[in-house]
């Protein structure tokens, strides 16, 4: 008796995941929220990793790798995360900075 490839594809062991899907945050968002980082910049004379940091603080947007709790990574974001991490910004840039960001309408048509 002969052993094919489909003998050894069955003995050994497959798992299927099944999960939702999430839409990735798109370009536009991340643009958008890089253009409102550099104006808070401007504005407050921090650096843009400093207040990328303190934004992604303010929305609560941790990730757990190896154990340990980091930020997450705008790339990793969803469309609906980074859309929390525009507002907390937007709304910290009012509240606390005292300026008035664009909104993306207005940013895109420059």
């Amino acid at each position: 008796m002969r052993c094919g490839r489909s003998a050894i594809f069955l003995k050994t062991s497959r798992e299927v995941v099944i999960r939702r899907y999430v839409k990735p945050r798109s370009d536009n968002q991340h643009g958008y929220y890089r253009v409102l980082v550099g104006l808070c910049s401007e504005h407050t004379g921090y650096e843009k990793d400093e207040l990328h940091d303190m934004f992604r603080t303010k929305a609560g947007l941790w990730e757990t790798l190896f154990g340990v709790e980091v930020l997450k990574s705008t790339k990793k974001m969803s469309v609906i995360e980074m859309g929390e991490l525009i507002e907390v910004t937007l709304r910290t840039a009012a509240q606390e900075m005292e300026l008035t960001l664009p909104p993306p309408t207005q940013v895109f048509e420059e």
